[in-house]
């Protein structure tokens, strides 16, 4: 694989390997570190990131001693101290941080571990899904549930009228807030300029796990950020089980600024234990997460910065827009297409534009480092760990924007990897509604009215809805074929079965077209097209997402925390030179030399796996 001439002339080794010759110490490089164990007990994630120092011992000689990554003007000292007293450096050696971190990271894999799995369930109990549900709630649901069963055992008619209006108040509910969002209007992006030599440290994290043969292209992907190498620090977090993406890791061996993080095997077996366990290693001010899959804009890290140095001081996190680009591959990548452009064009701007509370996507989430520790991180025990974090954060009283930047996505295109990866964010929704409604007066009081029915929206209504899709269908479908068969059956009934009648025609096109608006407003923003037979095929993706959502329930109760793998890999990918906005390519910003990326007007306003 062809690599940028930047990667190349990145040599971090090179001015230590010359410091130590003049000064007559030795240089420890990776291969010759392999023979040493740092001592003492474990460092502090400072430490760990720092890569500064450590004590060491040579497992062939039993040796004690130092090693150092110094400065210039650490060896500035140095050199002067050697003048007065030669004898000074003995029992210094000279690594790269790099070379420090690993060793100090296998010294604390314990410690680590146990923070990644315990750290947010000691420091928030209330915020953790390590359990599914409180006494109380458990108590609340078997209540719940008896009395539905007996309403419907007792008043089978009366109760299925009911569910009826329940079920079509949930649907107006959601479909009016698809509607509303679909008719606002975003502004124009604002140029936004950013500080050439003034750019941080920006940390990359990526999980991985059964991801050997799209490697290369993840590393080619990466490669393309247009970013200082020095400033970049890139974890690829692979799990210690997974022999198979660990040697092509090995093979390929991108060198600096890549690490390879190895997670020890422990359950939960989840992405976020993953990002848990690599957090404390993280070197950068700035965390963005990236998939296996992902080819993110090169300007990305960039336009994110920018967006935190225009928004308000409590900008948390910034959503990268996220594009199908297999979506000619099937039915089921094409409508996943339509949902993501509703979701990152449409739905995510809208509550950005509002300061609602944003359910993150899975990847492409830039974080302020400090913001993220304060929340807790990413909680291991929860399969949508973003829609979760984002509510988290919200409740923190930090704001999340989108950004006009995309990370281009493959979907899934059979219906085997399709529903696994649905019903695991279904189940993942359910986790999260539970969790927070632990304590629902308290989450209303602290994101108010209009972020609390925001989330029931994106959550438990969002999971509902697909629930009884089918149901509400046929009943439709039953209607509407009965009316056409015999349209004076109307006749003789009684005012309430008109009145039920129309409610569920009306709740039918509302949906439909409330699903429409939204998809054809995304898809335009995003200049590309629906296939007709697809919008008339939209109930048929519904009975889809009821399936998904009917497992979720059935994995919730027995498999809570397990972690469907999504496979990816395929050969229909179309990522177009230079298509990574929704910005005409005239305006954009490109090169280093530009300076001016674009943030999307939500910027100015003010919770995806």
């Amino acid at each position: 694989m062809n690599r940028p001439d930047t990667f190349d002339a990145y040599d971090p080794e090179a001015p230590l390997r010359a410091a130590a010759r003049r000064l007559g110490v030795a240089f420890i490089d990776a291969d010759e570190a392999q023979h040493l164990i740092a001592v003492g007990p474990a460092a502090p994630p400072s430490v760990l990131r720092s890569g500064r120092s450590c004590r060491v011992t040579d497992t062939r000689s039993v040796r004690v001693f130092t090693l150092s990554a110094p400065g210039a003007r650490d060896i500035a000292a140095l050199s002067a101290l050697v003048d007065h007293s030669p004898e000074a450096l003995q029992g210094l050696a000279f690594a790269t941080t790099r070379t420090i971190r690993t060793l100090l990271r296998d010294r604390a894999r314990p410690a680590l571990l146990r923070l990644a799995i315990d750290g947010l369930s000691h420091r928030f109990p209330a915020y953790s899904a390590r359990l599914t549900l409180m006494p109380a709630q458990t108590t609340a649901l078997v209540v719940c549930g008896a009395a539905l069963a007996l309403s419907v055992f007792a008043f089978p008619l009366v109760s299925a009228i009911l569910i009826n209006i329940l079920a079509a108040i949930i649907f107006l509910i959601a479909m009016i807030a698809r509607i509303a969002a679909a008719t606002l209007r975003m502004g124009a992006p604002l140029p936004v300029p950013y500080a050439e030599d003034n750019l941080p440290v920006y940390s990359v994290l990526v999980p991985l796990y059964r991801e050997a043969e799209g490697i290369a292209g993840l590393i080619e992907a990466l490669d393309r950020l247009d970013y200082p190498r020095r400033l970049l620090d890139i974890k690829l977090i692979v799990e210690e089980d997974d022999p198979e993406t660990r040697a092509a890791l090995a093979d390929l061996n991108p060198g600096a600024p890549y690490e390879v993080i190895v997670v020890p095997k422990a359950a939960p077996r989840t992405k976020p234990k993953a990002l848990a366990y690599a957090l404390p290693l993280a070197r950068g001010d700035h965390v963005v997460i990236y998939d296996a899959e992902d080819r993110p804009d090169p300007l990305q890290l960039r336009i994110a910065l920018a967006a935190f140095a225009k928004g308000p001081e409590r900008l948390a996190c910034v959503q990268a827009k996220l594009v199908i680009d297999n979506r000619g591959e099937s039915f089921l990548t094409r409508q996943f297409f339509c949902e993501y452009a509703a979701l990152f064009e449409v739905f995510l701007p809208a509550l950005a534009l509002f300061g609602l509370p944003i359910p993150l996507g899975g990847t492409s989430n830039h974080f302020r480092r400090d913001a993220l520790v304060a929340v807790g991180g990413w909680d291991p025990f929860n399969v949508t760990e973003d829609a979760d974090l984002g509510l988290r954060l919200a409740r923190a009283g930090w704001k999340v924007d989108v950004i006009d930047s995309v990370t281009h996505e493959e979907a899934p295109a059979g219906i085997g990897a399709w529903s696994g990866q649905r019903s695991r964010w279904f189940k993942g929704w359910l986790q999260t509604w539970l969790v927070h409604m632990r304590q629902p007066l308290t989450l209303l009081g602290e994101i108010g009215p209009a972020g609390f029915i925001t989330f029931q929206v994106v959550s438990i209504i969002a999971v509902i809805s697909a629930l009884l899709h089918p149901f509400f269908f046929l009943v439709s479908l039953g209607v509407f074929s009965a009316l056409l068969a015999d349209p004076e059956v109307l006749i003789g009934l009684s005012f309430g079965s008109h009145a039920l009648i129309a409610l569920n025609m009306t709740v039918f096109l509302i949906g439909w077209a409330g699903t429409l608006a939204i998809a054809l407003a995304g898809v335009e923003r995003r200049g590309a097209a629906i296939r007709p037979g697809d919008l008339a095929l939209l109930p048929l993706y519904w009975i889809c997402l009821s399936w998904g959502a009917w497992r979720a329930v059935y994995d919730l109760i027995l498999f809570p925390h397990r972690w469907v793998k999504t496979p990816h890999g395929s050969q229909k990918r179309q990522i177009i030179s230079g298509d990574y906005k929704t910005t005409p390519q005239s305006d954009r910003a490109t090169g280093l030399t530009a300076g001016k990326p674009f943030l999307s007007s939500s910027g100015k306003g003010g919770w995806s796996g």
